[in-house]
């Protein structure tokens, strides 16, 4: 977990009476974005970027979707640090 965990609330709060569709997790305090996210009324669908590349290689996050059937969207032009193609994950959760 990276960032500051006293923000977390301010991170994942959503206003009540929004229920969103769609969730971009693409900063900090990433794998408590990514459970938040899991907790939203279904249908959702949650865009994680930089999944399992530098910066943000979460095994806590990796054991949670692992249940989930995702897609990986791999930029083959673009790596990271350690040479990790640059890639987004996506789960269309019903």
């Amino acid at each position: 977990n990276e960032g500051d965990q006293s923000k977390v609330e301010y991170y994942t709060e959503i206003p009540e009476g929004i229920k969103p569709d769609i969730v971009v997790i693409d900063s900090i305090l990433r794998h408590e974005c990514l459970l938040k996210a899991l907790t939203l009324p279904r249908p959702v669908t949650i865009i994680h970027d930089n999944w399992k590349q530098d910066g943000f290689i979460c095994p806590s996050s990796e054991k949670v979707m692992e249940q989930y059937e995702g897609k990986v969207f791999i930029e083959e032009r673009h790596t990271d640090n350690h040479g990790n193609k640059w890639s987004t994950a996506t789960w269309d959760l019903k």
